[in-house]
């Protein structure tokens, strides 16, 4: 497996200095919002994303994910088929900005504007995955839905075994899930009930996050190497991302990067340069 970290954890000013020194703990990538790694986001010019990827491009050859892929939007997705429309013609957009910056899955959370009260709107959700899917394919990325608990103001794929029964009724190779240890925590999930030989297929991306994005928490030592190890175990081989909201200052976030790398090695699935 690879290592990521998302760049939601800090300010952007700070990338010239990060990303040679995450390239030094080992990670391959990091993860990418829009609207953080460029000011215009899906609308920004080809010559701001020339400027962006020529820096970037110095240390890493690709993106592991992208995330907030609908930020700030305040329209219910499923509530109507125009709703859903007009949302895919959006990540249209941000599927190509995906592929101009070499990503290789989009992380699907939007909570709070995916909730579904009616059989309506859950077939609705499911032509809009299924499109969604289809138009990523023809990109070579992958949609990793991400399950959100309740505390996050949604109803609707609270856990991670509601996200992956559902990516197997949409049955598409370009769709599954990102399995997100915050949600993990926050639910009391089991982490080898959700990751075995069966589950491993859908497994599209990964966050080692903290319910709130809060920075991670070393109390959870045991857990982030149990499911490190339970990942090996089943032979993933995509991106191991941490997630936090940015706040840190910059030895503070190194800490947790150094953290994690120590339980990649721990897990033997990073290995010391």
């Amino acid at each position: 497996m690879k290592f990521s970290i998302s760049n939601i954890a800090w300010h952007a000013e700070w990338d010239e200095f990060i990303y040679p020194k995450l390239k030094d703990s080992g990670f391959s990538a990091i993860e990418i919002a829009p609207l953080r790694t460029l000011s215009k986001g899906y609308d920004s010019t080809p010559e701001e994303f020339d400027l962006w990827w020529s820096g970037y491009s110095r240390y890493f050859d690709e993106v592991a994910s992208m995330q907030s892929l609908l930020f700030k939007l305040d329209l219910q997705i499923f509530e109507s088929q125009e709703n859903v429309k007009n949302v895919l013609s959006i990540l249209e957009k941000g599927l190509l900005f995906a592929h101009k910056l070499n990503v290789r899955s989009l992380v699907f959370g939007s909570p709070a504007i995916r909730n579904v009260n009616s059989n309506d709107e859950f077939e609705n959700s499911k032509h809009f995955f299924r499109e969604l899917a289809n138009k990523a394919q023809a990109y070579g990325i992958h949609i990793a839905l991400e399950p959100n608990p309740v505390i996050y103001n949604t109803n609707f794929m609270n856990s991670s075994m509601d996200a992956l029964s559902y990516v197997k009724l949409i049955d598409h190779p370009n769709f599954g899930i990102n399995l997100d240890l915050g949600t993990i925590i926050e639910n009391n999930e089991s982490i080898h009930a959700i990751i075995n030989d069966d589950s491993i297929k859908w497994i599209k991306h990964v966050h080692i996050s903290e319910p709130y994005l809060v920075p991670i928490q070393k109390e959870h030592a045991q857990l982030h190497l149990e499911l490190l190890k339970q990942l090996d175990q089943v032979g993933y081989e995509k991106y191991v991302s941490i997630e936090m909201k940015s706040g840190l200052d910059l030895n503070s976030l190194f800490e947790v990067v150094e953290y994690i790398k120590m339980k990649g090695i721990e897990a033997g699935v990073l290995h010391e340069k």
